[in-house]
Order: structure tokens, then sequence, then C-alpha cells
């Protein structure tokens, strides 16, 4: 007999303690050397039906090597104790290796299709792609693929950079197949004009167009008392005109009209000015908020139907 298999199942097995006690296996790979001792207890346990003791050698196993025998082997077992969660997702990762046997990929559907029965399976898909999931605050990191759940409430929350979380809670039954969609609008479309922001934007288009107006007619008022004084001044003194470098003396109430008037002139076309602003800033703020208003198939919704079958989801061991 050959000593150079022995040898490179040693340094396999010297590897794998080296980098990681948890490694996966490889398609193909043999159970190493730590693992084997653990493996083999099981089986003998599994033959006698001794199933505690199956389920407990076969656990130590999968820790020090997530091989596709320990796999099937710890979910039979995790099955015959009432363990369906735990024994769904090892059986479920024995069918997939492409180097099991059909014979036994068949017998452990069977095994699964039992587990299945006494739990709930979820099928969670986000949109967009990506999106972090999270069952009951527990990270889903394998996102096509079903995950297994104990019957009863669930918390199913999705976040993505850049956009809004999406949560459901849902009550699953025993049996149950569901799908859930998880829809994340971006952050940035907030559904169009915000009330409060155009209310102070339309009182204060309101408040300074109503300011000039005001300012205008006492401007108007102004300038009338100023000329009716003027003619009073002339018809009593002769004074035909206050302007030049030598003003008559009664002129001094009619620099002040005057000068009331310009004052009221000034603060009417300011008005008209911080009208026109605020008035293009309020137009300009409710077509961008209308252009980029949520379209309703892009709202943050959450979509739950019934599924037969399809791809599986699980957590990472």
């Amino acid at each position: 007999m050959s000593i150079l298999p022995i040898l490179n199942a040693a340094l396999l097995g010297t590897a794998l303690c080296v980098i990681t006690v948890s490694a996966r296996a490889q398609p193909g790979e043999p159970i190493s050397p730590e693992a084997k001792p653990l493996y083999t207890a099981a089986m003998l346990a599994k033959s006698k039906k001794a199933w505690r003791g199956c389920y407990e050698n076969a656990a130590a196993a999968w820790r020090i090597q997530k091989h596709t025998d320990i796999a099937g082997t710890l979910g039979e077992c995790a099955l015959e104790l009432g363990k369906s969660v735990e024994a769904a997702r090892h059986l479920r990762s024995f069918i997939e290796d492409f180097n099991v046997s059909q014979d036994r990929v068949r017998v452990a559907q069977q095994l699964l299709d039992r587990a299945k029965l006494s739990i709930a399976t979820v099928l969670l898909s986000t949109t967009p792609k990506g999106a972090e999931i999270t069952v009951d605050g527990n990270v889903v990191k394998y996102v096509s693929r079903q995950l297994f759940l104990e019957p009863g409430s669930h918390t199913f929350r999705a976040k993505w950079d850049g956009h809004q979380s999406a949560t459901i809670t849902k009550n699953l039954q025993r049996g149950a197949e569901e799908q859930i969609s998880l829809e994340l609008s971006p952050k940035h479309k907030q559904g169009g004009v915000n009330p409060a922001i155009a209310g102070v934007l339309g009182g204060g288009t309101g408040i300074t167009l109503v300011g000039a107006i005001v300012f205008t007619a006492l401007a108007a008022s102004k300038t009338s008392e100023a000329d009716e004084q003027l003619a009073e001044l002339h018809g009593r003194e002769g004074v035909a005109s206050c302007q030049g470098t030598l003003p008559p003396a009664g002129c001094s109430e009619q620099f002040k009209l005057r000068g009331e008037r310009d004052t009221l002139v000034g603060a009417r076309n300011g008005a008209f000015i911080v009208f026109g602003a605020v008035a293009a800033a309020t137009a300009t703020y409710v077509v961008v908020s209308i252009a980029l208003a949520d379209d309703p198939k892009d709202a943050a919704t959450l979509q739950l139907y019934p599924t037969i079958g399809g791809a599986t989801l699980d957590y990472s061991w």
C-alpha cells in the first residue's frame, strides 16, 4: 500500500488546522484526519440509532471541517432529534454537492422534505440586489438560497447605502413556503414637495409682495403731500421751487416730505427685489421637488406571497 496518499491527507489536515479549524472542504476532498475519528463515531452511533451520540460527534466533526458527508450525517441525526431547522440546512448543503450520487441525493431529499414539514421556508430577495439582509437581527449572507426558520414571528430587514431601509414582520406557519421581496427606494427621492418648506417659501413670497404694495402706496401718499405743501408755499410766499443752491427758508418742510418719499420708494424697490427672489426660489423648489418625487414603483414596498420550490437561502455557518 502506497504511503503517499496518507502523507497527502496528513499534510492537508495540518494545513487546515493552521489556517482555520472550520474551513469548508473542496468538492471531492477527503475528510481530514482531525475530523475523521469524530465522523466515524457519528456513523457508528447512527447505525445503532443512537441519535444523540451521532449528532454530537457529527457536530464536532463539522466544526473542524465543513465536509459534505459530515453535513449529510449531521442533518439526518439532527432531524431524528427534532432539530428540523438545523437538519434542513445541513441536508440542503449535502444535496447541493455535485459529487454526491443521485441515490444519496434522493434519500437526503426525502429527509429534507420531512424536515420542512415542521418548519417554515422563506425565499428572500431585494431590489436593488446585493442589499444587506437581516432576519431577527442575524445577517443573511447567501441571498440566492432558501432560509429555514422555526414557525412563528420573524422580522426581515434590508439595508443598502443611499437607500431607505425596508422592514417587515411576518408570522410564519409550520410547513409554509413564503417568498418575501424587499424593495428599497433611494434616499434622494423623498416623495415630492415638502408642505412645511413650501409653506415657508409661499408665506415669504406673499409677505414681500404685500410689503412692496404698501411701500408703493405710502410713497405715492408722500409725493402727493409734498406737492400740496409746495402749492401752499407758492400761494403764501410765492415760492415756485425749492431747488437750487439757496432754496427759500420755507422749503424745510418740503425737503422733509421729499426725503420720506425717497425712503419709501427705496423700501418699495427692495421689497420688489426680495419678492422676485423668493418667488423664483419657490418656483424652483416646487419644480425640482416634483421632478425628483418618487414614482409609485420606486416606493419602499414589501411584497409577500406564497411560492413552491425554488432556489434556497440560509444563514452562514
